[in-house]
């Protein structure tokens, strides 16, 4: 309609100045008087038109440009991107000022970046602790395929193979297997910013495989215990959500922060296709009747909190923070990988058993 608004506008213009044109070629035939009359004519209805024009233009592009807006959904967070050997690690800037990440030489132990929690470091220099490892969080560094090999073969905890490049370099995950924050004092409240931020570091292997062009994860995918995995962590999740309680509304917000928390964690959108389409069917299969049923009376609530939430942040923040989450649930808002492995998972969710996916 704006563009035929638009087109409509223009042709006037076009034909009143096409109009004015003609008087002012006969005009020519009479006296002078009467030409510098019909160019003057002219002249007015041609900036009238023009301006008629312009006004139509900037008025249908406020329009679409609000519409847009409207419609624009809150991902693509302000980020900071470290950069090593070629290699990015792209972090959001609410996030990189809770952090120290350094970039070690790879040739001496193949890691790239090292991730720590600048508080704990911090409180370590403060007190004058000699704590190898710090606030340490993640590490993802590169491998070569026999060192790869033998991390999968031999299960080590606090190594994960994630992805692979065309050169044949593997790329892990090494992440603490303890836990490694400094606090004055170890209570529920100073804890908070340390899970918060390794809930934030489990969705890293996503985010570097989607900074860096070339990288596969393609037989990759662990699917010992995937089928138990969406069973427990996403369909029994969905369904344990109470409705027509007292407080029902913030159980609802933590669990869609949570199930966000779950695709992006687990990496839904990186998963082998027929892999995670298998998977999820033996999972909801596992279930019972009534699992079944609580799922599907829930998981709608949960679709539309998020899409309110990314149409809308600022009007939902406040049911986050009630509910706890709000740091959470804006990290994961602004993360691409994570918005990503959200819509896999729930383009997955809605055809599910379908052969074809449709």
């Amino acid at each position: 309609m704006k563009n035929r608004a638009f087109l409509s506008i223009a042709m006037a213009a076009m034909m009143a100045v096409s109009a004015t044109a003609c008087g002012s070629s006969t005009a020519a035939k009479e006296e002078p008087q009467q030409e510098a009359a019909a160019e003057e004519t002219t002249v007015a209805v041609t900036e009238a038109a023009a301006e008629e024009t312009t006004a139509a233009v900037e008025t249908a592009g406020a329009e679409e440009t609000a519409e847009a807006t409207a419609e624009e959904t809150f991902t693509g967070a302000p980020v900071k991107a470290f950069t090593n050997d070629g290699m990015t690690l792209s972090v959001q800037e609410s996030v990189a000022d809770l952090l120290v990440v350094d970039t070690p030489d790879p040739a001496e132990d193949g890691v790239l970046f090292y991730v720590s929690e600048k508080e704990s470091l911090d409180l370590a220099a403060a007190q004058d602790q000699d704590f190898v490892g710090a606030g340490w969080l993640f590490s993802i560094g590169r491998v070569d395929e026999a060192r790869a090999k033998e991390i999968r073969e031999t299960d080590i905890p606090g190594m994960e193979v994630f992805a692979v490049d065309g050169n044949g370099n593997y790329y892990v995950y090494y992440h603490p297997t303890d836990v490694r924050a400094v606090r004055e004092e170890y209570t529920e409240e100073s804890m908070k910013s340390w899970e918060f931020l390794n809930t934030w570091a489990g969705t890293m292997t996503g985010t570097f495989v989607m900074d860096n062009e070339g990288l596969s994860t393609e037989g990759l995918t662990d699917a010992d215990y995937l089928a138990d995995s969406y069973a427990y962590g996403y369909f029994r999740m969905v369904g344990e959500m109470e409705q027509g309680t007292a407080g029902a509304s913030l159980q609802t917000a933590k669990t869609a922060c949570d199930t966000m928390r779950y695709a992006a964690v687990n990496n839904v959108h990186l998963q082998d296709y027929d892999l995670l389409r298998s998977e999820m069917l033996k999972g909801w299969e596992s279930l019972s009747d009534e699992e079944r049923a609580a799922f599907d009376a829930n998981i709608m609530q949960v679709i539309t909190l998020i899409d309110s939430c990314k149409a809308d942040w600022e009007s939902q923040r406040a049911l986050f923070e009630d509910a706890g989450c709000a740091q959470t649930m804006e990290m994961l808002l602004g993360s691409a990988s994570a918005q990503e492995a959200w819509s896999t998972l729930l383009a997955n969710t809605l055809t599910m058993g379908n052969s074809d996916g449709e």
